[in-house]
């Protein structure tokens, strides 16, 4: 044979052997072809000899030792078969194969047992002997030797076997190395032949087949039953409902084959600890399962995890089996999922789940108490609070114990890019309560629940602002800016995902000698789930706007749900110019007005991602790719895109109404649930809205117009206003032609003029300044856009008031790019969790960002103005001793008594204050010159606007109750600020009856030919006196006295003809038609005996006749009129009555057909 030795030498073994002869002699040979080789050849009986190889590896120790990384620090190969352990024999593995190294690469290695214990070579001044370590050969260290130290190295040792009961007759020279952590690594060479293997130290039990185990002091396999399952624990519930007890149940697996002599050991382990409550069952019993009860276990406390441990033997015999383990059961409150992860981004929020394992049993409860445990959730933050939840509670009572309950886990959309935070919602036992409104006793063991922790990771993700500014100038969500000039309702923007739509109105805002030049936002609805608002001045398109400095505000509500439980939060400036409306879904739209339109600013929350359409674009941060019609096409024409997101009449929000039966929002409200403030619980607390000037902002807790319906409600108002909700709107499916003005303007003002206006107004502001300091503006983006904004629109309006409407739009830029530096809004204070305190505006910000840039006049603090002496306001630009100024009203001074009740009205003006005094004084002057003051209560609603109640202008419908006063009732309506010191110049107001007046202005109104005006009353054509139905209006015989009614009844349905048999009884049915409308009688002549005449409703009657038996035969002739209240009858109509007689004999009964008994 040929063997290839390590360093390449070469040994060639020639072993022949020519017969029996040599049987059991020993004889050995140096062999020259190299130093280090000595064979030893034992010959055997057979054919087959034995050899023993020597081989001095001394050398190959040396060499591994030279220029090697040291072997402790590299990984080796570790063996760990329990076989090669000393204890163990090889005639211990019926059927196993015994084993041999001869297959072992040459290489370092380590020996391990089952539990990672490092093992070792034996060494001793004998051979093992054979049949040991599973092997006929086992290899150890013979010899006075000692394994080696750490700082020995790398030493040899020769590793021998005993063969034929020679110790060495193998052997093999290893190299060995001590490791700084104690474990000894060796170099091993592969045996050359088998069965030979290496042995380690260890006392590891014997691997017995399954079914048997090793029995140590016999040293044997010995037999027990074998389980064919494992044991599985859980509640049992019946054990525990009829004991009142916590009970749990250990099922004993089955055995195969079975037998009645098999025996159970169970044991219950409690929270990895110690066994609890040891037995002993046997199957003869028929036991199956094994009970034990919180009070066996001695437990005192829920909230633990229980398994149970069960081994088998035969009875009679000690040998058992290995332990089997079933599976954990959690005994208290269960959560899932035990760490949650929320985005600001997610469409939906997460749920989280609570349920109890186990039942809830009161013992000693008093009477009339119930039995419950309530659980709170608090929000622990580590970082700071961002997250709500749908609810801060729970509770489970004794007999609804057995169920899930879900609450709703969401991240605050706080528009700051302020990075991920981590909380965690801590789930806490309340005690029980003793309050007569709610007593209830919680267990003892529930109350010691260990504590149930919850972890949260709530992501940061960005939100994104689209706007429209006036007239119009577009940004999207992406950052596309493009312009567009046209009239209509257009959909701004839109969810694709969920029932939120935000729509703009667009109207013509100035023409110049009927030549249109500009057309401007004048009104935006937002529908979020059932609920729409709108937010409007549109209805004053034909007011004269170079008058007014800012046109007033319509807010309206339709909703199915009661304000303010809608999903809105409605807040506004103190002025009335500025609205901002939070919605429950996270989007917040801001409204700026203006003299000439308004701007809208749409915030969505991330969540909205790629998940939006319309003008605003698709969200998707790639501004390629916004110009999408409502199919998803794509176009590069800004007309075409525009165009196709208008609307029509019946597709408005501002029209149509909410759905009758409401929608589910995804969570009815968001709480923040902290030890520190409680519970609070509200739709709002889903958006966290990050103002500089947050003090600016009043709830709007009663809107003025408010609509609380079905869709099946009429559209009529019901409220004391006197202006109507549905004004015309151009939804026109055409484009308007716009003039493009040209400089000069036609007051004059230059290009020159209005770029230096602009670009002072702006850059010298405070507001410019505080943002640049900050590195929030560049010159080439933000500020010099708007000022060429500003300047186009000072050339479509001839109007110098723009700038500050675009200092707003400078200051919304500016905060929506301070919102993306974190580092300018989180307070590093670390005492701070709470999130109303962690975000804080930056204070460079606040010294700036003062409403109205406080008239050029006050001095902005913390983003409040402090007005010098002599104005007032909220940004200082009222003077104290100067009367408000009145333009006029919402209504333009008219209101029609036939559709509204006219009880106040809205003034609009300049300079109105919220003083607590403001008064309305309502001049009426009579025929005779007589003036008649009434003095009403204003109520503020804002800088332009003020409300006046109205005194009984007593002008009702013409068919109702008396008149007092002359049709077209005009008053002269004033209003104080301080109770009468300060009275504003007059404005007139009238009231008229649409059925009679054709009015035009207050002081214009001319009568309707169509109509009549008897008595200084309105009353329409055909319509009746109040007082006498008889007499009606008749333009056309006379437009101021009463005429008789034209008309009279018409008789219908009279037959002409009847047929009647002596003794039978006659129905007719009389029916007549009146134009006038009242009551209706009939008169037959002559009255024939037995008759009767019954009149009914919808002006009928029915006539009766029972035919006398000895009435002659022939005809009778009946004269039919009606006549109605007033005296009117109608022509006559007559009946002939033929009475015949029976002809029948022998008291046969006569029977006519309905054609014989009525002719026609």
């Amino acid at each position: 044979m040929k063997t290839l030795l390590q360093r390449q030498f070469l040994c060639i073994v020639i072993v022949s052997v020519a017969h029996q002869a040599n049987s059991g002699k020993v004889f050995t040979r140096q062999i020259n072809c190299c130093d280090i080789c000595e064979i030893t050849i034992y010959t055997c009986v057979g054919l087959f000899a034995s050899i023993h190889l020597h081989f001095d590896y001394a050398g190959i120790c040396d060499s591994l030792s030279d220029g090697e990384t040291d072997i402790c620090e590299r990984n080796v190969t570790v063996l760990k078969d329990p076989r090669r352990q000393s204890s163990i024999s090889s005639d211990l593995y019926p059927g196993q194969s015994l084993l041999c190294d001869a297959a072992l690469t040459e290489t370092w290695y380590r020996f391990e047992d089952d539990a990672g214990n490092g093992l070792t070579i034996p060494t001793g001044k004998q051979c093992l002997k054979a049949g040991q370590c599973g092997t006929t050969a086992p290899l150890n260290i013979p010899g006075d030797v000692a394994n080696p130290s750490v700082e020995d190295g790398i030493v040899s040792r020769q590793a021998c076997g005993e063969l034929n009961g020679t110790c060495c007759a193998l052997n093999y020279t290893i190299c060995l190395r001590k490791c700084s952590n104690g474990a000894i690594l060796y170099y091993l060479r592969r045996p050359h032949g088998c069965p030979i293997s290496y042995c380690t130290t260890g006392n590891t039990a014997v691997l017995c087949k399954d079914g048997q185990i090793f029995n140590q002091q016999k040293y044997q396999c010995e037999g027990y039953p074998q389980m064919t399952s494992y044991p599985e624990i859980g509640l049992d519930k019946d054990k525990s409902n009829r004991d009142k007890q916590i009970a749990f149940g250990c099922s004993i697996p089955e055995t195969k084959p079975s037998s009645d002599n098999d025996e159970f050991e169970v044991k219950w382990i409690v929270d990895d600890g110690e066994p609890h409550n040891n037995r002993v069952v046997n199957v003869t019993s028929g036991i199956n399962k094994v009970y034990t009860t919180i009070k066996e276990l001695r437990i005192t406390h829920l909230g633990f995890h229980i398994q149970c441990q069960v081994r088998s033997k035969f009875g009679g015999n000690d040998t058992t089996s290995p332990w089997k383990t079933s599976n954990t059961f959690f005994a208290g409150l269960s959560v899932y999922p035990a760490f949650v992860e929320v985005a600001e981004d997610d469409e939906l929020p997460t749920n989280v789940t609570v349920w109890p394992t186990v039942p809830i049993f009161c013992s000693n409860k008093p009477l009339n108490y119930s039995c419950k445990i309530v659980l709170s959730l608090r929000v622990s933050f580590v970082d700071y609070e961002d997250i709500v939840m749908s609810r801060c509670g729970l509770e489970f009572t004794e007999s609804d114990w057995d169920r899930a309950v879900t609450f709703d886990v969401t991240a605050v959309q706080d528009s700051v890019s302020d990075g991920d935070t981590r909380s965690a919602i801590v789930v806490k036992l309340l005690n029980e309560s003793k309050s007569a409104a709610s007593q209830y006793k919680t267990p003892e063991e529930w109350l010691k629940h260990h504590q149930v922790k919850i972890e949260v990771h709530s992501r940061d993700a960005p939100s994104r602002q689209c706007y429209s500014i006036y007239d119009p100038h577009y940004k999207t969500f992406d950052g596309r800016h493009y312009n567009y000039q046209n009239v209509g309702e257009y959909i701004f923007a839109k969810s694709t995902v969920r029932k939120f739509q935000v729509n703009t109105r667009i109207w013509v805002c100035r023409e110049r000698e009927k030549w249109k030049t500009a057309a401007c936002n004048c009104g935006v609805a937002i529908a979020d789930g059932d609920d729409i608002i709108s937010i409007d001045m549109c209805q004053w398109q034909n007011a004269n706007r170079t008058v007014f400095k800012q046109i007033p505000l319509r807010v309206k509500i339709r909703s199915p749900n009661k304000w303010p439980t809608s999903r809105f939060g409605v807040f506004h400036n103190k002025k009335g110019n500025e609205y901002k409306v939070q919605t429950s879904s996270g989007a917040t739209v801001r409204v700026l007005a203006g003299r000439w339109g308004m701007s809208v600013y749409l915030t969505v929350p991330a969540s909205d991602n790629n998940r939006t359409a319309g003008l605003c674009g698709n969200n998707n941060n790639n501004t390629s790719d916004d110009l999408k019609d409502p199919t998803g096409s794509e176009t590069i024409y800004i007309k075409k895109f525009v165009q196709s997101w208008r609307v029509s009449r019946n597709e408005s929000l501002f029209r149509v109404s909410p759905s009758e039966t409401p929608t589910p929002n995804k969570a009815e409200k968001y709480c923040r649930c902290n030890d520190e403030s409680g519970t609070d619980c509200t739709i709002s607390n889903f958006v966290k809205s990050v103002e500089v000037t947050p003090a600016k902002w009043i709830p709007l807790l009663h809107p003025p117009r408010l609509v609380e319906r079905s869709v099946e409600e009429s559209d009529l108002t019901t409220s004391d206003d006197d202006f109507d909700d549905d004004y015309k709107f151009n939804y026109i499916d055409s484009d308007i032609n716009f003039v493009e003005p040209s400089w000069p303007t036609p007051n004059g003002i230059t290009n020159e003029e209005a770029y230096q206006l602009c670009r002072d107004g702006l850059y010298e502001s405070a507001v410019v300044k505080a943002c640049m300091a900050l590195d929030l503006l560049t010159s080439s983006d933000a500020i010099d856009r708007t000022l060429a904004d500003c300047v186009e629109d000072i050339k479509l309006t001839d109007d110098l008031s723009w700038v500050p409407s675009y200092l707003s739009v400078i200051e919304e830029s500016c905060v929506q790019e301070s919102l993306k530096n974190k580092s300018l809004w989180i307070n590093t204070d670390p005492s701070v969790t709470s999130i109303d305190e962690l975000i804080k505006p930056p204070q460079v910000l606040k010294e700036a960002f003062c409403e109205g840039n406080c008239s050029g006049r006050g001095t902005c603090l913390d983003g409040v103005c402090q007005c010098p002496s002599g104005y007032t306001d909220s940004d200082c630009s009222v003077e104290v001793d100067r009367p408000p100024e009145l333009y006029g009203f919402t209504n333009l001074g008219l209101c029609d008594v036939r559709h509204h009740p006219c009880r106040r009205t809205f003034v609009v003006g300049d300079g109105f204050l919220d003083t607590g005094n403001l008064i309305c004084y309502i001049e009426d002057t009579l025929a005779n010159g007589t003036v008649l003051l009434t003095k009403t209560k204003g109520e503020f609603q804002a800088v332009n606007e003020v409300i006046c109640p109205l005194p009984n202008m007593r002008i009702q419908l013409g068919n109702s109750s008396p008149l007092t006063v002359d049709v077209g009732h005009r008053v002269n309506v004033r209003v104080s600020l301080d109770g009468g010191r300060l009275i504003n110049n007059a404005v007139n107001y009238t009231s008229y009856d649409s059925v009679c007046q054709n009015c035009t202005s207050p002081t214009h109104c001319q009568l309707k030919p169509n109509s009549c005006l008897i008595n200084n009353r309105c009353y329409g054509a055909g319509e009746a006196s109040e007082h006498n139905w008889c007499v009606q209006c008749v333009p056309q015989k006379d437009n101021y006295r009463w005429s008789k009614h034209l008309g009279r009844p018409v008789l219908e349905r009279v037959p002409s003809h009847i047929h009647v048999i002596r003794g039978a009884n006659v129905t007719v049915h009389l029916r007549a038609d009146n134009p006038v409308g009242n009551r209706t009688t009939f008169k037959l002549r002559p009255t024939l005996p037995f008759t009767t005449l019954v009149h009914t409703v919808n002006n009928s009657a029915v006539w009766k006749w029972t035919v006398p038996k000895a009435v002659k035969t022939g005809d009778f002739l009946l004269e039919v009129q009606a006549i109605d209240e007033c005296g009117r009858r109608s022509n006559p109509r007559t009946i002939r009555v033929h009475v015949h007689r029976c002809p029948c004999k022998n008291s046969g009964d006569c029977l006519f057909t309905r054609s014989h008994l009525n002719a026609d």
